[in-house]
């Protein structure tokens, strides 16, 4: 099994490595956003304080974990279907389970060049140092990481499903959860509608437990407890679908006709 995954993990580093598109995903666009985040949280620091300025850039970085794993998963699918590689990789013993973990993992080995890339930018420009939150760090990002790999997979699933028509999901999918998930805001300023969709995702309780940590403080256990009861259960769910889509393709002749 590890040669196997070895294989996806180093086929995929390739594709990155000589992809200009790929490492402008990962190095680039963080880098502008965390301009784009950063000079406005000083802009709005002047007005509200020290504690508005560390809540949005830690939004900002907590985020990119949110967004980077789930792009990188799906991106990572896309560009084996786009090669018409795709049922090529499953002529080999490789297992649909051996696959994603290999786009899993290739995705964090991006995303920690990606997070340490602008933390270094974020304590150079804005002298902010987002460990000063200490241990705390570790559980916000795992849950936030397992939230973007369930959004992930079910998207994985579809593609695999429905093929490119769906590709789109890959990048917008995500930010339909942003405005739910109160990255730079409390989900109690939404409407009541929104604050509904808001309890049930776990991203949600994430960045409401990081903004209590810097403004009062205290770690709250509860909100980290359910976010991550949350995250268990639509990552089971989103295997379940995953699997399912997979099955349904398999027989349907979808991989061979498609891919």
């Amino acid at each position: 099994m590890l040669n196997r995954l070895y294989a996806i993990i180093l086929r995929q580093l390739y594709v990155f490595v000589a992809s200009l598109g790929r490492s402008s995903d990962t190095l680039f666009w963080p880098v502008v956003n965390l301009f784009l985040w950063g000079y406005l949280s000083i802009y709005f620091s002047q007005k509200g304080g020290i504690n508005l300025l560390a809540s949005l850039l830690t939004g900002y970085l907590l985020w990119m974990f949110l967004q980077r794993s789930q792009e990188d998963l799906s991106v990572g699918l896309l560009e084996d279907l786009w090669s018409r590689n795709f049922i090529n990789i499953f002529a080999t013993p490789i297992t649909i389970w051996e696959y994603l973990l290999g786009l899993i993992t290739t995705g964090c080995l991006k995303l920690l060049g990606s997070f340490f890339l602008v933390v270094i930018l974020t304590y150079l420009l804005f002298a902010f140092n987002i460990f000063s939150l200490g241990i705390y760090l570790v559980p916000f990002i795992f849950n936030l990481l397992l939230t973007g790999w369930w959004t992930g997979i079910m998207i994985n699933g579809l593609i695999i499903r429905f093929g490119f028509e769906v590709e789109a999901l890959s990048w917008t999918m995500i930010f339909l959860l942003m405005p739910f998930s109160g990255v730079f805001y409390p989900v109690d300023v939404l409407p009541t509608w929104m604050q509904t969709i808001s309890y049930i995702l776990p991203s949600s309780y994430v960045f409401s437990g990081m903004r209590k940590l810097i403004q009062d403080g205290i770690f709250d256990w509860n909100l980290f407890v359910v976010s991550l009861i949350l995250n268990i259960f639509f990552m089971l769910l989103s295997l379940l679908f995953y699997k399912k889509m997979f099955d349904i393709a398999k027989e349907k002749g979808y991989l061979v006709k498609n891919y």
